[in-house]
């Protein structure tokens, strides 16, 4: 299994400071912010109903209550867990499976009494684990690219319609299979080529932002980029960097986009890709920031969307389940690699590759 650099252990900790398997020397702010929870719990047990109060309640409460309570969530927390385990080797999924004394807690106040009290060190993290795993669900659902994700979907679509499908020349341009996809939910729509491989799910609908934010040390659900993304597969390269042409005309110009990454020209950025993507992953990608307009009287506002160009071989290589470019064994060595080292740390769990 590969190893996380120190300093990237470090940025992602710093995001997400109850993940530290140290939060008690290394995360002093964490602990003297949740430490006094406890404790006024501990003192007034009345006092857990307030608590849930202040996670769920709008601080300008307009007579919306929240999606649904934070302890409804511990179950997606469970599952997503168990998404990622699947992936892992048997042995090793085996011996980093949810203690049961962890999985059946279905109680906030519960949970924190375990973190602070907690005979064993793998019993206080896991139940520290399973808290702020349910935190970050709940404030995915609570995040505006989400909680709008399908509406911004179905504006980004009637642009295409609008600015590009119209005018696009097809004698030039051979857009073999579009289809756009937002990451909260699973992917939809037929493939060019081989299928989508088969394999373990990342869990609740939620998982695979969860997954990215942990990674990538984000700590605010709405930093994540490409919660909605498009990918279009061309008949060759040059068709590629034609498309991309087009669609910097079609949303907006060059202001509008940021962030490329060209895999298909040179070596050169590949360095910008995830540690677990294949060497011959090849794909231009970029970020574009489409400005949409609000409500009346109120300034328009922009939302990321992630667009992936694909030429076809490039395509149907990385979804080739003998090459190890294959979507699942890229997910396989994201999760090995850059997921279990964070929430099943070797200092609590032990060497995994022991298992």
């Amino acid at each position: 299994m590969g190893v996380l650099l120190l300093g990237t252990t470090g940025r992602i900790f710093a995001a997400h400071p109850l993940l530290d398997p140290q939060m008690l020397t290394r995360q002093r702010t964490a602990v003297r912010f949740w430490l006094p929870v406890y404790r006024r719990l501990v003192a007034d047990a009345s006092g857990r109903a307030a608590l849930l109060r202040s996670l769920t309640t709008p601080v300008s409460d307009t007579g919306h209550s929240a999606l649904a309570p934070v302890e409804t969530y511990f179950e997606d927390t469970e599952r997503y867990l168990d998404g990622l385990l699947a992936f892992a080797p048997a042995a090793l999924g085996e011996r980093l499976r949810v203690l049961p004394e962890i999985r059946h807690v279905q109680k906030l106040d519960a949970l924190l009494r375990v973190t602070f009290e907690g005979g064993a060190p793998r019993l206080r993290y896991e139940a520290r684990r399973k808290l702020y795993l349910t935190k970050l669900l709940f404030d995915i659902d609570h995040t505006r690219a989400v909680r709008d994700g399908r509406r911004h979907q179905a504006l980004f679509e009637q642009v295409l319609r609008e600015k590009l499908w119209n005018d696009l020349d097809r004698s030039a341009i051979d857009v073999l299979d579009y289809r756009t996809r937002f990451k909260r939910e699973r992917n939809t729509g037929a493939a060019v080529g081989p299928a989508d491989a088969s394999g373990p799910a990342m869990g609740p609908r939620s998982g695979s932002i969860l997954s990215k934010m942990i990674r990538s040390g984000i700590g605010d659900a709405h930093a994540v980029p490409d919660i909605l993304g498009a990918l279009f597969i061309v008949g060759n390269r040059r068709q590629a960097y034609a498309l991309e042409r087009r669609l910097v005309d079609a949303l907006g110009g060059p202001f509008r986009w940021r962030d490329r990454i060209d895999t298909l020209g040179s070596d050169q950025d590949r360095t910008r890709l995830t540690a677990a993507s294949s060497s011959r992953f090849q794909v231009l990608k970029q970020i574009v920031d489409l400005l949409v307009g609000d409500q009346p009287d109120v300034p328009p506002y922009h939302f990321p969307v992630e667009i992936q160009i694909y030429p076809l071989n490039s395509y149907q290589a990385m979804m080739a389940g003998g090459n190890d470019a294959a979507h699942q064994q890229y997910k396989q060595r994201q999760v090995l690699t850059e997921l279990l080292p964070v929430l099943f740390p070797e200092d609590i769990f032990g060497p995994h590759a022991q298992a």
